[in-house]
């Protein structure tokens, strides 16, 4: 019986020398685990968090130490070099789960948000941004210049008038001219004058003179502008010594157009009687005057 108990006795003794060493073993390994926890959770988070949020450079450094895996603190403190907002998102990742969200994190997240969201923004939107504005041009104008010239015309349809006293009833009743058509231009307003050359016609008969002014000049108005009117004369004969005005306008006109005819009276027959045979001549001229 003394046996048996000093046996249990022993057996006991053992078990608690036993219990007590693994108490102190474990105690110690506990102690020793808290101390390197809380010696890397200082560190990291006092080192990583402090210094990679404030110093980009140390950050990186000591991020080793602020997560149980120094290599995840690495990648999280490079990427937040690149991505300052990322990398502190990441860091805090990385404590909860050190290898699995912490390498994810920083290269899934951190490269993919540098990758993606930064260069697509900078790709799309940056280069969609500057070539959106329209560069078409809806409208235009020109400058027309007109050029006017000053122009002034006095055309006759025919150079060359003729009458003709070649039978008793023309000296009896009178003879005149085929009407002349004499055509205005005029950039300003105008006024004709007429004028005889001489005082006599030339080639009559040896010894003889026929007056120029027993011809009459007969004008009409046969279209134009309104404003274009003929003269009043004192009479309708021709004159020499100064020029007379025949018809005139207040306005320009494009085509102002008169009928000039020579007509021999009646009562002026008898003075072309002794120039039978002959044909006599004389020459008229029509001056336009811009006004």
């Amino acid at each position: 019986m003394k046996t048996q108990n000093l046996t249990f006795k022993n057996v006991s003794l053992i078990a608690i020398c036993s219990l007590i060493s693994l108490n102190t073993f474990a105690k110690s390994a506990s102690e020793n685990k808290n101390y390197e926890i809380n010696t890397l959770e200082h560190n990291g988070h006092g080192n990583g968090y402090g210094y990679g949020h404030e110093n980009g450079n140390n950050g990186n450094g000591n991020g080793n130490n602020g997560n149980e895996n120094g290599n995840n603190g690495n990648g999280n403190g490079n990427n937040g070099n690149v991505n300052g907002n990322n990398g502190n998102g990441n860091g805090n990742n990385g404590n909860v789960e050190n290898t699995e969200s912490g390498n994810t994190g920083n290269t899934d997240s951190g490269n993919t948000g540098n990758t993606e969201s930064g260069n697509t923004g900078n790709t799309n939107s940056g280069n969609t941004g500057n070539t959106q504005p329209s560069t078409n041009k809806t409208s235009g104008s020109s400058t027309l210049n007109v050029i006017v010239g000053e122009f002034y015309s006095i055309n006759l349809s025919n150079e060359n008038a003729t009458i003709s006293l070649d039978n008793e009833d023309k000296f009896k009743n009178g003879s005149e001219s085929t009407p002349i058509t004499m055509t205005i231009f005029s950039s300003k307003k105008y006024a004709v004058n007429a004028q005889v050359s001489s005082e006599n016609f030339n080639g009559v008969s040896e010894n003889t003179t026929v007056k120029t002014n027993n011809i009459d000049l007969i004008v009409a108005k046969t279209n134009g502008n309104q404003a274009a009117v003929i003269s009043t004369r004192t009479t309708k004969s021709l004159k020499h010594a100064n020029p007379e005005q025949i018809v005139s306008s207040t306005s320009a006109t494009k085509s102002d157009i008169y009928s000039l005819t020579y007509a021999i009276p009646a009562a002026n027959t008898a003075a072309f009687l002794d120039q039978y045979g002959k044909t006599i001549s004389t020459q008229i001229t029509y001056t336009l005057l811009p006004l």
